[in-house]
């Protein structure tokens, strides 16, 4: 049987009589199922709701969570540093304060001085207007009665911690405020501006007075929730700790502010079927009305919009149920630290909760009334009822049309596809071989005629990657060739060195200069870098070898040798943005000394094994190829029995595994100490094993070059 008659049987037997049976079936399916979904939508719903309403409760519960604690880690941090700053004071320079006058007097305010997004007042009147803040620094301020002169370690204190302000705003991913206030009467506030209201003193504020009464060891953080906040008269979480002095007193309190308006639109509803919905937090405790458990409403989207004077009260209230019974099976599961969700009515109204804990006896609540969620039901029944009318027409005269379709369609495609099978199969077959003049001349208007096309590009494309390839094995077996063969010998040290390249050629580079046999207690090693990879790194790494080799031959110090070569190579790579940081090493250990000299590169390690304890062979140094004068300086130091001296290439510590994680070279130093008793070539293997352990899946992104030098007896 001819190839188009199998191909013409296989289509009709797998799509005309599967199409068959699932028409057949697809219009049983349809009637049934659309019985069920207008017979179960309203069950599917709600239980789809509450399950999305659990989902975001918990998820927005996690994320208050995790920004409370990023807030208080930020807290200690500011009040460590304060503490600090107490035992050793810095002195104020009036030019870094801004007091609240002079953020009113444009001639000596902040010059960053400027309103912002989201920073804006709400007056009693309700009207809310913009003010102006200073993100660069912050205010400070005294109480009423309280001279700054006289306190003048508060003063330099509080102006010394401009930077721990703005790190933490900077950090924060809230509209988040600080303040620290200080027993003195001082204070300051962060971002800074001249809004405070007159006779404001923070030490009356509720923050200060619980920081100074609840916090403790095992709670050095505590959160004041709700209240008005003196600036813009919007409601604010406060959250504060206790600063010391040296002596173990108290010298003041740090908060930091969150907007309610801000926690309380964490939560993110999943889809809008779901309607409108009620944001609660909520603390579980006993009502001391009646002694019964209960939930107090710490914050709720009314709490938002009421305004009141920052010297006020904002009274809460406690959330109730008609649904006395599920209410306070509610309340229970709350109090044991529970997510759930439950349905009760809320203001007379049936609903949905669904809450999850926030922190001890502190919990999220999501409420949405069930009615919303009914609308949206008999709107998807109606849709349902609809499509399942349609869908039933549309398989019945879609199958028909498929039926006839089929069958000619199967003749026709049979013939076509056919036609020029074995032309194809014949040209792959001549390129496998190796044929690349191999070419396809006939067209089709089908995706067999994008296929012969692609053939067609793909043949010259593949001869020239034939051709890189083994232009590009040449050049890897060159530069190969231009690396040392072996680690020389000399007396008194145990050399050895490698490059591992991330592609066929690299810019990485190292070598053993000035070395006579004669001679055989001098060494010099150099270890070089080329920025980027590949061909053109290559090059420019072949360049400096020669440039090294042949100067180096010459007579000169270490810092006319690399002066001399950064000329040369400036000249050539100045308008091409490369560059090659350098380590260059003369070690006599005759002498027992060290002379190096650092061109942008990182510093050559040293292990002292007698004592376990790494240092660094820095100096400074700009990279070669970026300034032509450029006059380098060396360095020089002892060497004795037992020191490791590991020169390396940003590769090795800085090779990232799946994670993203870098190698890094505390893992590095760990390696060499704890092969600190092998020889060089044993501790360089080990480097070389750790690193691509670490980094596997992980494709190679750099070059890796590592020599390991040590001093022996």
């Amino acid at each position: 049987m001819k190839l188009r008659w199998k191909v013409f049987l296989l289509l009709m037997i797998f799509s005309l009589v599967p199409l068959m049976v699932v028409t057949a079936i697809s219009q049983k399916a349809t009637k049934t199922a659309g019985n069920m979904l207008s017979h179960d939508s309203r069950t599917a719903l709600l239980e789809l709701s509450e399950r999305a309403l659990e989902v975001t409760v918990g998820n927005t519960a996690e994320i208050q969570k995790g920004l409370e604690s990023a807030l208080e880690f930020r807290m200690a941090s500011m009040a460590r540093k304060a503490e600090y700053l107490y035992v050793m004071p810095v002195p104020a320079s009036d030019a870094s304060l801004y007091w609240k006058k002079d953020f009113n007097d444009p001639a000596k305010a902040p010059p960053d001085l400027a309103p912002h997004d989201g920073y804006e007042i709400r007056h009693m009147d309700g009207q809310v207007t913009p003010y102006s803040i200073s993100l660069e620094y912050p205010v400070i301020a005294a109480a009423p009665g309280v001279n700054p002169d006289e306190h003048p370690v508060d003063k330099a204190v509080l102006a010394s911690l401009r930077n721990e302000f703005i790190s933490a705003y900077r950090d924060s991913e809230s509209r988040a405020t600080s303040c620290i206030a200080l027993e003195s009467g001082l204070f300051a506030a962060y971002p800074g501006h001249g809004e405070f209201p007159d006779g404001y003193d923070p030490r009356l504020k509720p923050w200060y007075r619980a920081a100074l009464t609840q916090t403790s060891p095992d709670n050095p953080v505590t959160w004041t929730f709700p209240m008005v906040d003196e600036v813009t008269g919007q409601v604010v979480f406060a959250a504060s700790t206790l600063i010391h002095d040296p002596e173990g007193k108290v010298a003041g309190v740090l908060c930091m502010n969150v907007l309610l308006e801000e926690v309380l639109n964490m939560a993110a509803m999943p889809s809008s079927w779901i309607g409108k919905v009620e944001t609660y937090d909520l603390l579980v405790q006993n009502n001391s009305d009646n002694g019964e458990l209960g939930a107090l409403v710490l914050a709720h989207d009314d709490y938002v919009t009421a305004t009141r004077d920052w010297t006020g009260m904002i009274f809460t209230e406690w959330l109730d149920s008609q649904d006395r019974e599920i209410f306070h099976a509610v309340l229970k599961s709350m109090e044991q630290g529970n997510t759930g969700v439950a349905r009760l009515r809320c203001k007379g109204r049936d609903s949905i909760w669904a809450f999850a804990p926030v922190g001890r006896k502190y919990y999220k609540l999501l409420v949405t009334p069930m009615s919303s969620i009914n609308s949206s039901i008999n709107k998807a029944n109606e849709v349902v009822e609809s499509l399942t009318r349609k869908h039933l027409l549309v398989n019945f005269i879609a199958a028909c049309w498929a039926l006839l379709l089929g069958v000619i369609g199967a003749m026709i495609i049979s013939r076509l596809f056919t036609k020029h099978i074995h032309q194809m199969i014949d040209a792959v077959k001549r390129l496998a071989r190796g044929d690349f003049s191999v070419h396809m001349d006939f067209e089709i208007s089908d995706e067999r005629g994008e296929l012969i096309t692609a053939f067609n590009e793909m043949v010259p494309r593949l001869r020239e990657n034939v051709r890189l390839k083994k232009a590009l094995e040449l050049a890897h077996e060159v530069q190969q060739n231009l690396l040392p063969v072996d680690a020389p010998l000399v007396t008194g040290l145990d050399i050895a060195g490698a490059i591992v390249y991330s592609d066929e050629t690299g810019g990485d580079y190292y070598d053993y200069l000035e070395f006579d046999e004669t001679n055989d207690h001098k060494i010099t090693v150099v270890v070089g870098d080329v920025s980027g990879h590949g061909i053109p790194s290559a090059l420019l790494m072949t360049t400096a070898r020669a440039l090294f080799r042949q100067r180096s031959s010459m007579r000169g110090s270490i810092t006319s040798i690399v002066s001399d070569v950064n000329k040369l190579l400036t000249r050539d790579v100045g308008l091409s943005g490369r560059f090659m940081t350098l380590f260059y090493m003369d070690l006599d250990t005759q002498k027992k000394q060290v002379k190096w000299l650092r061109a942008g590169h990182d510093p050559a390690l040293v292990l002292d094994s007698n004592t376990g304890e790494f240092s660094e062979l820095n100096g400074e140094g700009i990279f070669l190829g970026g300034i032509e004068d450029y006059e380098y300086k060396e360095y020089e130091r002892e060497i004795h029995a037992g020191q490791i001296i590991a020169v390396g290439t940003d590769g090795v510590w800085e090779a990232r595994n799946q994670q993203g994680e870098m190698f890094g070279k505390e893992a590095f130093k760990q390696i060499i100490a704890d092969n600190a008793h092998e020889s060089a070539q044993v501790i360089m293997d080990k480097v070389f094993e750790a690193v691509e352990a670490f980094r596997r899946p992980v494709h190679q992104e750099d070059d890796i070059t590592l020599v390991i030098i040590k001093v022996l007896k």
